[in-house]
């Protein structure tokens, strides 16, 4: 299996003129710009954090939870991205009528490579570079290697990734317009024949697959969550197995904790700091706003959810908030997600180690954090917390707030 399977097309590097804002200054910060306001196509509500995802037909006008917001999808050809209206969500999966305007839904929009997680520098020794000499080169690109076959592995036995790696598409509702709801319990995906063109018959077949992938995702998560409360003897009653054997859990498990443990916690730190945006950490509870992380990545759709899944943030992260931004750029994703989550009172941040993301978020006028794995960088996992994220998003709406 090639790496090159799992590589994005970076575009060039080149100077992003936003500037960076450090906490310590914050409050002498310039002023970030003339913001534009809000768009009033969402209309925001709290809900409940534990309102559970619902996977909804394709029908003209359905719905779906997400972390107590529902989301009300428009089937819309001409939009970049159907779900245009944000109400919130009990557990139930019902709205509720209390406005509390006043209460913010904070969108963060998250890079996956050498952010979230480390493989690149890994692979390339450019991680164990950054460390003059105190970590082992020959070890890390042993670590990226293994990543890469289990994360191939788990693309091509699950996720249809042989069939379909030449089809990316940005995210994966992207094709629901072709997909009739069928059930697919017995849909038998190897005689279905998908191959090119790539036509309106083909993409149903497509966007089949794309709707299985995300059942998966979410029963994989399930998974996750009866492994840290049960035994594997329990799980495997629970017809889960068939997504991840135990052989397979264990090689997953310990890998993970061998790379946390050679990163010195980027991993865990990473993962942690997203549970805190959520409110689910003790560090940061959560009682006055709600929040969303997304994830838009280079890479192509497909292995960047096997990412997901394998490093642990599924359960930070919905799989229908994963973009890829392989042909369509970030800035049109940062765009998608805009018209996704806006309203009269939302705020995004953009989190990233690249020039293009940087460059987007400038574009749209966001807090922009830039992550580097240098020791010495101000902003890396371990490190970045909670209130120096609440800075950079403070510094750039009072400033907006202030210009009216």
């Amino acid at each position: 299996m090639s790496k090159l399977r799992l590589a994005g097309r970076r575009p060039a590097a080149r100077l992003c003129a936003a500037p960076e804002l450090e906490p310590a200054t914050a409050g002498h910060s310039p002023r970030a710009g003339t913001f534009l306001p809000f768009g009033l196509g969402g209309r925001l509500l709290p809900g409940n954090d534990l309102a559970k995802p619902e996977i909804s037909s394709p029908s003209s006008s359905t719905t779906s939870c997400l972390l107590g917001y529902q989301l009300r999808r428009r089937s819309n050809p001409n939009a970049g991205s159907e779900m245009d209206e944000v109400i919130p969500a009990l557990a139930t999966g019902q709205a509720s009528t209390n406005v509390l305007t006043e209460q913010p839904l904070k969108v963060y929009i998250w890079d996956m490579d050498e952010t979230l997680i480390l493989l690149k520098s890994l692979l390339d020794g450019s991680y164990a570079g950054a460390f003059d000499g105190l970590k082992d080169r020959e070890k890390s690109v042993e670590i990226g290697k293994r990543w890469e076959n289990l994360i191939l592995e788990l693309c091509d036995e699950h996720f249809f990734y042989e069939e379909i790696e030449n089809y990316n598409e940005p995210y994966l509702n992207a094709l629901s317009e072709y997909d009739d709801g069928r059930d697919l319990t017995s849909y038998d995906f190897e005689a279905d024949c998908f191959s090119s063109p790539y036509d309106d018959v083909n993409k149903k077949k497509l966007a089949y697959r794309h709707r299985a992938i995300g059942e998966k995702y979410a029963k994989v998560s399930q998974q996750l969550l009866y492994l840290a409360i049960f035994p594997l003897k329990v799980l495997l009653h629970k017809g889960l197995e068939k997504i991840l054997d135990q052989h397979m859990v264990k090689v997953w498990n310990d890998l993970y904790s061998l790379t946390d443990k050679y990163t010195d916690g980027w991993l865990s730190s990473a993962h942690k700091l997203l549970e805190e945006t959520l409110g689910k950490s003790a560090a940061a509870p959560t009682t006055n706003s709600s929040t969303i992380n997304c994830i838009v990545t280079s890479g192509s759709l497909i292995p960047s959810l096997a990412k997901c899944l394998l490093y642990r943030l599924d359960d930070v992260v919905l799989s229908e908030n994963v973009y890829s931004s392989w042909e369509v750029g970030k800035l049109q994703c940062f765009k998608w997600i805009k018209e996704r989550f806006d309203g009269p009172n939302v705020r995004f941040c953009a989190i990233g180690d690249g020039h293009e993301e940087c460059s987007a978020a400038q574009v749209m006028k966001w807090p922009f954090i830039k992550i580097e794995f240098q020791p010495d960088a101000p902003h890396r996992f371990p490190g970045l917390d909670m209130p120096t994220v609440q800075t950079y998003m403070d510094v750039i709406y009072e400033s907006s707030s202030k210009d009216g």
